[in-house]
């Protein structure tokens, strides 16, 4: 059901999709399909502009799934520093008091920056958003 809702690629290149007749069920029609970076990524911005209250919990499923996808060995769905920009942006609108989450994003953001991802670096904004939730919540 996810890579219904993402814009997805094609997994493999040698992958034939004029195989997929008519008769092929759902299930083997979406296993030939996985969602790549950039779809992602604009999921997590799409929630981060999303007023739904349910946003933040949303995107949190995302990335975390992300996380655990790249941790177990699938280095094509390494959160990129957009996702994370994305996602800081998402919990910045919403009310809760969000500085344990931000500091734990700004944390893996420096970490993976320092191992060389230079996409990781936080931006101005990211920066701001995080000691904005520190000062309000009094972290």
């Amino acid at each position: 059901a996810f890579c219904k809702r993402l814009n997805c690629e094609i997994q493999s290149e040698s992958a034939d999709v004029s195989k997929l007749d008519k008769d092929s069920t759902e299930h083997e029609k979406v296993v030939l399909l996985t969602p790549s970076i950039y779809d992602y990524e604009n999921v997590l911005s799409a929630w981060a502009k999303s007023k739904a209250r349910i946003a933040a919990r949303r995107a949190t499923m995302v990335l975390r799934g992300m996380e655990d996808r790249f941790r177990s060995g699938e280095s094509h769905v390494r959160p990129s520093g957009n996702c994370y920009k994305s996602f800081l942006r998402t919990l910045n609108n919403e009310d809760k008091d969000r500085s344990q989450m931000f500091r734990h994003i700004l944390r893996e953001m420096l970490d993976q920056f320092d191992e060389g991802y230079e996409d990781m670096e936080p931006s101005d904004r990211c920066i701001v958003s995080v000691l904005g939730s520190w000062a309000e919540n009094g972290a």
